[in-house]
Formats: structure tokens, C-alpha cells, sequence
């Protein structure tokens, strides 16, 4: 079993007890990745579980940046998660499926932006979870994690064909991937045996690897890009609490952006690069966040009864409108 799963995945390990325990049984758990696409700044999806029976019911809404206007697509009374827009802001990926024993499974699916023409990509078994489109729209890479515990990144192309995998490294773990916006690498994390996991780049077109990050803080909850592919926005998490930190593509200049007392995780850029949403862990539960790039202007985005999750922001082009 990878420890750095249960050690990094505050989308679960922060959820509500039930949620939890059901984890720890299926000997998996995840977290998100997304590339932010340039354009203009759209509407943001998040998973929530407001008004849910049970704390293992997630259901994925998408409300303004200004947290108006929100809508619920999904009303499948599953655990739907880890949405993620493509490069044209008009399709949403997403993990689906259920935490709880004995029939614990997730598989991507996808979806149009405004929550029609819901349909599976994978049927892979096991653990599916948080896609990221290719630049192009054409691909997606996701988290493949394996009855065994074992965790690779895998591809498949949008018609749900060709799914295969990225990475088979026995012994270590790669998850939450994300392709840059410029299309030549994908940035992700990989847990030795150590169990701490670090920031790695991978080129698209030669498949080496490199990696970003070598301190002792376990590193969780998406590395993202920013949409002109410079930086990589990240977690780094210091005895279970979450700090924001950003750097440059190529690993250098590795610097804080958001710090305090409180548990912040699951950064990603706006399309226009000012802006950045993350979640927050507060004593009532995960609340989507909405900041400045600098990390100033911190507001709760669209408060729920604390069971929100996993943002990912819309990216749209000039003649693409978001109502």
C-alpha cells in the first residue's frame, strides 16, 4: 500500500468520518489535478454534498466566479467528484462512483459543460479517478488506482478508446497529473517508498522524467499550471496542514503563497491567470475558495454545509458565453 495515499488526500482524509472509514477498507483514496487553460474566466465546478443523506454522496455544481447563479448537474446519488473543463471550457470530466464496501469503484466519465450527455469512459475496475484534458481536447490522463493499492498514470482518448497506461514503476506511486497548457509536459506526483510524495515533470514527446521537488513536506492536492505554462501551483503539506506554494516550470524558485494556521489544499489557476481557487478545511467542513494569484482577497466562494471539494475553473474563448 502506498502510505503517501492516505497521508496527501485531504479531499477524503478531511471528509466526514464515514467517508473515511470507507476509505481506509478500500485501500485507496485520491486527490485532483487540472491544467487551467487560458481564455477568459467561466464558471467554476466543484463537487458539494449539500442536502445529501449521506456523507459518501457527492454531486458536482458549478456556480459564477462570484459564487452566483449555481447549478447542480449531476443528480446520481453516487460520489461525483474531480470535475475537470476542456481547453474549449465545453466538456467536463469527472470521477464517479461509489466509496462505500463492498462495491467500491470509480470510473471517469464525461460530460457537456451545462451536465447533458453524461456517459463513461472507462470501465477499468478499481479506481479511475481525476482526469485532465491534453491540450488539443482529444486525450485525457487520469489516476488509475488498482485493487492491489498499486497507482500509475493512465491515458484515454475523449471516445473513451485506447485507454493504457503512462507509468508501471512497481514499488512507487504516480498520481495527479496534469498536462501543461502548452501541451509539452505533464507535471505529477510520485511516492517512493519513503512515502513522501514530490513534484515530477514528465516530457510528452520523449517520456523523460525530472524531478521539481526535494524537501521532506509531502506534496498533495494538485500541481497545476498556470495557463502561459511558467508556473506550477501546489500543495506542501507540513504535519497534515496544507500550504499553498508556486514555482517556476522548471523547479526553480520555489516560494510560499498562501501560509497561516489554517488547512488549505487543491489550488488551480483561473484562465486568466489573477485568480486561484482552493479549499480550505475550517472546523465545519471543506469550503471552495476564491483568491487573488497573489493569495490576497481571500472569500468562501459559495458557502454549503462544509462538503465541498475539488475546483476547477472554465476556461472560454472570445465567442464562447457562460451564463
Amino acid at each position: 500500500m502506498n502510505s503517501h495515499m492516505f497521508r496527501s488526500r485531504h479531499w477524503w482524509r478531511r471528509s466526514a468520518g464515514v467517508v473515511a472509514i470507507c476509505i481506509a477498507l478500500a485501500v485507496a483514496t485520491v486527490v485532483p489535478a487540472q491544467a487551467s487553460y487560458p481564455g477568459r474566466n467561466g464558471r467554476i465546478a466543484f463537487a458539494d454534498n449539500v442536502g445529501q443523506a449521506a456523507p459518501t454522496i457527492r454531486e458536482i455544481y458549478t456556480v459564477r466566479p462570484d459564487g452566483t447563479g449555481r447549478r447542480q448537474l449531476t443528480h446520481d446519488g453516487l460520489f461525483d467528484a474531480c470535475p475537470s473543463y476542456s481547453p474549449d471550457g465545453r466538456w467536463i470530466a469527472y470521477c464517479r462512483g461509489t466509496v462505500v464496501p463492498p462495491n467500491r469503484q470509480m470510473e471517469i466519465w464525461i460530460m457537456a459543460s451545462d451536465g447533458r450527455r453524461q456517459r463513461p469512459l472507462t470501465r477499468l475496475g478499481g479506481f479511475a479517478t481525476f482526469p485532465d484534458f491534453s491540450p488539443d481536447g482529444h486525450r485525457l490522463v487520469f489516476t488509475q488506482v488498482m485493487a492491489d493499492g498499486s497507482t500509475d498514470l493512465w491515458t484515454v482518448n475523449r471516445s473513451g478508446r485506447h485507454a493504457r497506461p503512462l507509468t508501471r514503476t512497481p514499488g512507487v506511486g504516480e498520481d495527479n497529473a496534469a498536462w501543461s497548457p502548452n501541451g509539452s509536459s505533464i507535471v505529477f506526483l510520485r511516492t517512493g517508498p519513503d512515502g513522501v510524495g514530490q513534484v515530477w515533470l514528465r516530457s510528452v514527446s520523449s517520456g523523460v522524467e525530472r524531478q521539481l521537488t526535494f524537501d521532506d513536506f509531502n506534496k498533495g492536492q494538485v500541481p497545476d499550471w498556470s495557463p502561459d505554462s511558467r508556473q506550477i501551483i501546489y500543495e506542501r503539506d507540513v504535519d497534515g496542514k496544507g500550504d499553498i506554494w508556486f514555482m517556476n516550470a522548471d523547479g526553480s524558485g520555489q516560494r510560499p503563497l498562501i501560509v497561516n494556521d489554517l488547512d488549505d489544499f487543491g489550488p488551480n489557476w483561473s484562465p486568466d491567470g489573477r485568480r486561484i481557487t482552493f479549499v480550505r478545511a475550517l472546523p465545519t467542513g471543506n469550503q471552495v475558495y476564491v483568491a487573488n494569484s497573489d493569495g490576497r482577497d481571500q472569500h468562501v466562494l459559495a458557502p454549503s454545509g462544509g462538503g465541498q471539494a475539488v475546483p476547477g475553473w472554465q476556461p472560454l474563448s472570445r465567442h464562447h458565453r457562460s451564463h
